[in-house]
């Protein structure tokens, strides 16, 4: 004689833990995404996040690509009056991470307190991307260091107190400090460098002689 499976009824434990991950499948925090483009003029990109969802369906758990988030404001280092910030290309890995509350009235309004209005949480729309994120570490050439992630242009600050700068032109404009160089300083370049005094008199310097030596070069000013 055949057993007749008893149908299994789900317990009250069951109808809980599969309320919580279900509400816990659209309850977003962070993850990894490649730029799609950049929007130099608002700071925004669009990005494709690099994760998977598994979603659960008659049962089965079943794959679901994510969609491509579009207007996600990009976060680069600035204050006070300061900033650094640089396009980004298609192709870049960014950081998304989900705001706890709606960003629409923010974005608006962006120095004082905001109703969210929206009653949503943490959710896919209200991304922010971090850039530079990396999938290993990478050993840092130096403490500082600010120019193109393929080399030249960049800047370099040690902490001997020597500033290395890359760059196949340097020019010091109006805006520079005077005295940038004097007579006898020694300012070492990589060869094959333009050095362009913008204005006369910002060098403190009729003539600039530039001379290379074992890689690097020579810059003195003269009267």
């Amino acid at each position: 004689m055949a057993t007749i499976a008893k149908p299994t009824t789900p317990t009250l434990a069951d109808l809980i833990r599969d309320a919580i991950e279900a509400r816990l499948a659209d309850l977003h925090t962070g993850l990894p995404a490649r730029v799609v483009d950049y929007d130099t003029t608002k700071q925004t990109c669009s990005a494709q996040p690099l994760m998977i969802r598994v979603v659960l369906e008659n049962g089965a758990e079943v794959p679901q690509h994510m969609p491509q988030l579009v207007g996600v404001p990009v976060v680069f280092p600035g204050g006070g009056g300061w900033e650094l910030r640089w396009d980004l290309v298609p192709g870049d890995i960014v950081f998304l991470a989900f705001a706890e509350r709606s960003l629409d009235r923010w974005k608006s309004s962006p120095k004082i307190e905001q109703d969210p209005f929206w009653v949503r949480k943490h959710h896919i729309s209200d991304a922010i991307a971090i850039p530079g994120l990396k999938p290993s570490s990478v050993t840092p050439t130096a403490p500082i260091r600010i120019g193109r992630v393929d080399g030249a242009p960049s800047v370099e600050l040690r902490p001997d107190g020597t500033a290395v700068i890359d760059a196949m032109r340097v020019e010091l404009g109006a805006g520079a400090a005077k005295g940038v160089a004097r007579v006898g300083d020694k300012v070492r370049i990589p060869p094959n460098t333009f050095l362009v005094a913008a204005q006369a008199g910002v060098m403190n310097a009729t003539e600039i002689d530039v001379q290379i030596v074992e890689g690097s070069a020579n810059v003195v000013a003269t009267d």
